[in-house]
């Protein structure tokens, strides 16, 4: 990763896995990052519209597309 994050999701979408949100500092974060299997080589992409933690990522249409659904937005509480 470019910088220490947790709570991402990861996706493997071959060649790339791709790095989403996560909190970093105790701060939800909306980057992404790819990192390039074959050739070693992490890059930022494109920021998902809102930060988000604990959220799941899936890919659909062969790779194509990537969807991200659920998790918690800042100022949002866990509850049971």
């Amino acid at each position: 990763m470019l910088s220490p994050k947790h709570a991402v999701s990861l996706i493997c979408m071959h060649p790339y896995i791709y790095i989403i949100g996560g909190v970093q500092i105790h701060k939800q974060t909306s980057d992404c990052e790819r990192y390039d299997i074959l050739n070693q080589e992490i890059v930022k992409i494109k920021p998902f519209n809102y930060p988000t933690f604990g959220h799941s990522v899936e890919s659909f249409a062969n790779g194509k597309y990537m969807v991200k659904c659920g998790g918690l937005a800042s100022g949002e509480e866990i509850t049971n």
